[in-house]
């Protein structure tokens, strides 16, 4: 994901968790607990899911509600940027990413384990933040095709914000003029 072989960075890793579903425990380790506000004992002895997702910022809890649905249902892995409020260093943007282990007789959700990367880690000009470039860059594309002429514009938004370095650019190869 990160780097083209899928393996995450170490310097860009928060941490790991994992939800006893069942049970409704989410243990992790102690950067993701203090990453949502918990203590390090809270992610050892494990919390209820939901006081993980009571740090997730109130704009984009729904959308991570319905992630985890779609991965408990076995739709879909978990992959989910959202912004946290109560963490370590003010409001934080993170990628949280997953999957739920099942019981194969019954496929029954088990397990749901996974990692954060703290996106204000990458710096700019890294691997991630060039695949991220080159994804918004298409969408912009599919934006235009599709004559979504203000989402085309709003990623346009997206990605000078992306490539600010302090100076005025003036290489904008997406822009249309």
């Amino acid at each position: 994901m990160v780097d083209g072989s899928g393996v995450v960075p170490q310097r860009f890793l928060v941490g790991s968790w994992s939800w006893d579903v069942s049970g409704n425990r989410v243990y992790a380790d102690g950067g993701v607990s203090a990453c949502f506000g918990l203590t390090q004992e809270d992610g050892v002895r494990g919390v209820p899911v939901e006081r993980y997702l009571h740090a997730i910022h109130e704009d984009d809890r729904d959308c991570v509600r319905h992630a985890i649905d779609e991965t408990l249902a076995g739709r879909r892995d978990y992959n989910e940027t959202y912004r946290l409020t109560p963490s370590y260093d003010g409001i934080r943007t993170i990628q949280a990413l997953g999957r739920c282990s099942r019981v194969r007789s019954t496929n029954r959700p088990t397990i749901y384990f996974g990692h954060i990367i703290d996106l204000h880690r990458v710096p700019t000009g890294s691997v991630v933040d060039d695949d991220l470039r080159r994804h918004v860059i298409s969408a912009i594309s599919l934006a235009r095709t599709g004559g979504r002429d203000l989402m085309a514009h709003l990623l346009e938004m997206a990605l000078e914000d992306m490539s600010f370095d302090g100076k005025e650019r003036t290489d904008r190869p997406w822009r249309q003029h």
